[in-house]
């Protein structure tokens, strides 16, 4: 949304300008010299105003914080799922989560990090080729809205994939430090289920023998979760 917000303020109402100059140049400059260098700036200048409220540091801030709000719901359902299973309550240690919360952190800020990259460099290179092809100032505007509906997707499948990724990630280090070696495959039961994890439904896997796409929600957008299992003794 901020992106988009300097798309709006700082970049679509000078469009009609670079137009005029553009066509006012092309006669005697080169196509794409002094009012490729405007339009550079013009981005240029949107991304730094974007940068001053979203530094790396402030994507660390609110990506360790989203890491911490899913340790803390991965907790919960972990003593929970665990009870309901098994029928016991098992007490869990977390003296491994600083760790796995700092992993997902870097990781993240990574991805969070190249979306504006990405965004303001598309959306230099879409001004350029918009206002070369001589299109309308609304026809420019609305190939830079679409270059912004790319980003927010992205953002939004980033955000859904590597919150489930953590929480998958919690679970079988949650797991594997209280013994357990395999788990049930469990999944959402409804059509959007991949037809490859549908037929894993209720089936034992072990931690250590993944299958050839990963464990649950180790695939892209998977939402198939990890239940405990414990190995029956002879007697039981």
């Amino acid at each position: 949304k901020a992106m988009n917000e300097t798309l709006r303020q700082d970049i679509i109402p000078y469009v009609s300008d670079i137009l005029k100059i553009s066509k006012l140049e092309r006669p005697t400059a080169d196509r794409n010299d002094a009012f490729g260098e405007d339009i550079s700036r013009l981005v240029g200048s949107a991304r730094i105003k974007f940068l001053r409220n979203y530094s790396e540091a402030e994507i660390m801030r609110i990506v360790t914080r989203q890491g911490l709000d899913v340790a803390s719901f991965n907790i919960k359902e972990f003593e929970r799922i665990f009870k309901a299973v098994l029928g016991v309550e098992i007490p869990s240690s977390d003296h491994w989560l600083r760790g796995e919360i700092d992993a997902f952190t870097k990781q993240n800020v990574s991805l969070i990090s190249s979306i504006p990259e990405e965004f303001y460099k598309k959306t230099e290179q879409t001004l350029l080729r918009d206002v070369m092809a001589g299109k309308s100032t609304d026809d420019i505007a609305e190939d830079l809205q679409k270059n912004y509906g790319i980003s927010e997707n992205k953002a939004a499948l980033i955000a859904r994939d590597q919150t489930s990724k953590f929480n998958g990630d919690l679970t079988r280090v949650r797991q594997q430090s209280v013994g357990l070696t395999k788990y049930i495959w469990s999944t959402s039961l409804d059509d959007r289920v991949r037809p490859e994890h549908e037929e894993r439904e209720g089936v034992v896997f072990s931690w250590d023998d993944p299958p050839e796409d990963g464990h649950p929600s180790e695939a892209v957008n998977c939402r198939c979760v990890a239940l405990p299992y414990v190995e029956p003794s002879d007697e039981e």
